[in-house]
């Protein structure tokens, strides 16, 4: 491969959470996977976070902490020490351009276009606020990723002309372990992701109650792990107008520790969500050796399609006949294949090599 010869310098812009969800995943494995090809060089962080550089404070890769833009000389700083450092291109895992007055080499990872496809579901300033970071994307960085060909088309759908400088990197997923030995212990039906309306919560406590009225005492309780997000407080009333209140736990915030365990614990994982732009908590489930009921619909479709059981989340009824099959049938041997064969294909390494040949495509 090109890289071999170049040998790439690339520094990463840490513009996101330290939580290990989403966005940060990508940001913190894609940082480790250019490590790996010697590709990595500098990391670009906010001077608030010198003290919190969590898993990648590990790298040992030297690490420049820089306050926030306040002056307009501030802005001249990200191209001379682009120079500096001899860099090809900053990476933006969070969707995040940096602000510079001296041109300098920027690559961003999109990942979803839910605040173009369904604007309502989240909050207007919020909806605004991404709706705006995406729009100068397109308009100013050099290269862009994406983590699906659902993303990736979307993105298409609404700037058409930017086509050349997109391209797809599917996402890793093997820093999941491959917990062999696990058996679900089948205490309760599992969903995971914030309360908010694209999670799509109310279909959700729509289909357990069906199930509830024909399988009494024998359904396991329904728990709920997310942080509390747009209109929480309205979604977790439907529990109460689904009749399931006494049934249905909504745990919060969840740290990786209390995943893992609801996760050990857990007859099978229900996602419900309208919109993904990859979907973790899929894989995290294969992981754990869980039949999933999940979304026959975006990027769940387009990747995990033929390893989990798939479900029309307009329909209370089909999600309940979703948990069912997971519930009485598990995980099929056809879905077993099929999560093998993903294992071997999503992996961190793959999205990192995608991710140098589409820099070295434009940029070289």
């Amino acid at each position: 491969m090109l890289y071999y010869v170049f040998r790439m310098q690339i520094g990463i812009y840490v513009d996101f959470p330290g939580d290990l969800t989403g966005v940060a995943r990508y940001g913190v494995e894609i940082a480790k996977a250019l490590k790996r090809r010697d590709a990595l060089a500098e990391l670009w962080m906010n001077r608030d976070l010198k003290s919190d550089t969590g898993v990648l404070g590990s790298l040992e890769v030297p690490g420049l902490f820089f306050p926030k833009f306040r002056r307009i000389t501030d802005l001249y700083w990200p191209g001379l020490r682009f120079r500096r450092a001899g860099l090809d291109v900053l990476l933006c895992p969070g969707t995040t351009l940096i602000k510079t007055l001296l041109p300098m080499k920027q690559a961003v990872m999109v990942h979803d276009m839910g605040p173009f496809k369904y604007p309502e579901m989240k909050r207007r300033d919020d909806t605004a606020a991404w709706q705006e970071r995406i729009r100068q994307v397109a308009a100013h960085a050099d290269v862009i990723a994406t983590n699906s060909l659902t993303t990736k088309d979307d993105l298409l759908s609404v700037f058409p002309h930017i086509e050349d400088k997109v391209f797809n990197t599917p996402l890793g997923t093997d820093h999941y372990p491959d917990r062999t030995d696990h058996v679900p212990e089948g205490r309760h039906i599992l969903a995971v992701g914030t309360v908010e309306p694209r999670k799509n919560y109310r279909t959700l406590m729509k289909a357990y109650s069906i199930l509830a009225t024909s399988n009494g005492n024998s359904l396991p309780p329904l728990v709920i792990a997310g942080g509390m997000g747009f209109r929480a407080e309205e979604i977790m009333g439907y529990a109460v107008e689904c009749g399931i209140s006494s049934e249905v736990t909504f745990t919060g915030y969840a740290s990786e520790s209390k995943l893992a365990d609801l996760y050990s614990k857990a007859a099978c994982l229900v996602h419900t969500a309208h919109y993904e732009g990859f979907g973790f908590t899929i894989p995290e489930a294969f992981s754990w050796k869980l039949p999933v009921a999940a979304p026959d619909n975006t990027a769940i479709r387009e990747y995990f399609s033929n390893a989990a059981w798939m479900i029309d989340v307009s329909s209370p009824e089909s999600v309940a006949s979703g948990i069912r099959l997971c519930l009485d049938r598990g995980v099929s041997t056809e879905q077993q294949i099929e999560r093998d064969r993903l294992s071997r294909i999503l992996t961190w390494d793959n999205c990192s090599e995608k991710t140098l040949n589409a820099l070295e495509e434009v940029l070289s």
